[in-house]
């Protein structure tokens, strides 16, 4: 599997560089691993034009943000690494969120990365409190659910102040690169369990509006197919630790899908 680590930070050789590092170096035993830093890419500020909202496309001269977007699309596995700047994302990297714009999700037309990227982060700051971290982390997972990758796992570190401190956290992260195996082995079945948590939500919300139309039909054929199926397989790979805790996942709640197909059955007759 393609993997893009992005050392979210501009310094190329601190600690955060010294993290992705030992995460490129633990997962390129069995996947094709890239690093690459936001400082090796040139680009200028979103304008807030709002154009994209209407064409799905930037007005602004390909730059250093398009050839990382590409970057992105080539990958199936994304991690960012970042250091926390006055309590969130180094400014460069939220310069390319604000550049990214015009594939996020809460407009259409929208641009994209591709289907069901997989999505991980970590975080430090040089403070001792984790709350900061959260937020970090928080930003990271917001970033990539308008892009359509599944935020899946992270791990945070306290009180790096430098390339050394990292060590500390060798067996965190040596866990962490456990944690994206485990999850890039169990892939297929987390796009899928992905696809069908949102047909479970359309479904939710047709059954609330009383919406029954060849479109809402569509969608209850497609989970009374996957209940009928590949349903119990999931459930059970839940059950047992497979699935990330951080992925949400209400279609495998043992009642819920069952609950929901009746409830739309008793509405549609």
């Amino acid at each position: 599997m393609k993997i893009l680590i992005l050392n979210c930070s501009p310094v190329r050789i601190g600690a955060t560089g010294k993290i992705c590092s030992l995460i490129a170096e633990g997962l390129s035993e069995t996947h094709e691993v890239k690093q690459v830093c936001i400082d090796d890419y040139s680009f200028a500020f979103c304008t807030g034009c709002r154009l994209c909202h209407e064409t799905g496309k930037c007005v602004l001269k390909e730059d250093g943000a398009d050839q990382l977007a590409k970057e992105m699309e080539k990958a199936e596995a994304i991690v960012c690494v970042s250091p926390s700047y006055w309590a969130d994302v180094p400014g460069q990297f939220k310069a390319f969120i604000d550049r990214m714009t015009l594939y996020s999700n809460t407009h259409d037309p929208h641009a994209s990365l591709g289907d069901s990227k997989l999505g991980f982060s970590a975080v430090l700051r040089t403070g001792s409190s984790r709350k900061e971290c959260e937020r970090l982390q928080e930003t990271i997972s917001h970033f990539y659910s308008h892009l359509d990758i599944l935020s899946l796992a992270g791990v945070s570190m306290t009180e790096v102040e430098n390339r050394e401190d990292v060590d500390k956290y060798a067996n965190e992260l040596e866990a962490f690169v456990r944690t994206i195996k485990n999850v890039l082995a169990e892939a297929v079945r987390i796009r899928r369990i992905a696809a069908f948590e949102k047909l479970y939500d359309d479904l939710k919300k047709a059954v609330e509006r009383n919406d029954v139309s060849d479109h809402t039909e569509e969608i209850m054929k497609k989970l009374s197919a996957y209940y009928e199926t590949d349903w119990k397989e999931d459930f059970e790979a839940d059950e047992s630790g497979r699935i990330p805790q951080k992925m949400k996942r209400g279609v495998l709640s043992e009642d819920g899908l069952y609950d929901l197909l009746e409830a739309y059955e008793e509405q549609r007759s």
